[in-house]
C-alpha cells in the first residue's frame, strides 16, 4: 500500500480550512512537516490535521483515515442501533484501533465497508459551520 494522507489547509484570510490529499513535505533540513503535495501543486498546513490512509474504504469506496468517524448500524432483532467510532492510531501496538476513549478495538474487527465515513475529528476544530444568510 502507497502512504497517502489528508490534512486541513492554512486558508490565508479565511474563517474555514479545506482538505487536501497527497503526501506530507517538510522544511529544509529538519523533520517539521510544513505542507502537503498532490504530485502538482504544494499546499500549506495545519500540521496536527495530518491523517494516513488506513488503507481500508468505507461502504461508498471512500478511503478511511485516521481520525475518522465511522457509522455502523447494527441490526439487533428488529431494532437498529447507529455506533459512531473514531479510528486511531496505536504505536505501541503498531495498529489502527477504532472505538471511543474508553473502550478500543482493532480496526481489523471491524468490517470498514459495512460502514460510513461521517467526518474527522479534526472537522470540529477547524472547519466553522457556515452561517445561514439573512433573510
Amino acid at each position: 500500500m502507497k502512504p497517502y494522507f489528508k490534512a486541513l489547509t492554512k486558508t490565508m484570510g479565511k474563517d474555514e480550512a479545506l482538505w487536501k490529499f497527497g503526501l506530507p513535505t517538510y522544511d529544509f533540513g529538519s523533520d517539521k512537516i510544513t505542507g502537503i503535495t498532490d504530485g502538482k501543486a504544494y499546499f500549506p498546513i495545519l500540521p496536527e490535521t495530518l491523517c494516513q490512509t488506513t488503507g481500508r474504504l468505507d461502504k461508498n469506496g471512500k478511503d478511511v483515515f485516521e481520525k475518522d468517524r465511522l457509522k455502523f448500524v447494527h441490526n439487533v432483532g428488529k431494532q437498529k442501533i447507529e455506533e459512531v467510532l473514531t479510528v486511531y492510531y496505536n504505536a505501541n501496538a503498531g495498529q489502527y484501533v477504532v472505538g471511543k476513549s474508553d473502550c478500543l478495538l482493532p480496526l481489523a474487527m471491524y468490517k470498514t465497508e459495512e460502514g460510513e465515513v461521517i467526518g474527522n475529528e479534526n472537522d470540529d476544530l477547524f472547519i466553522k459551520p457556515k452561517k445561514e444568510k439573512k433573510k
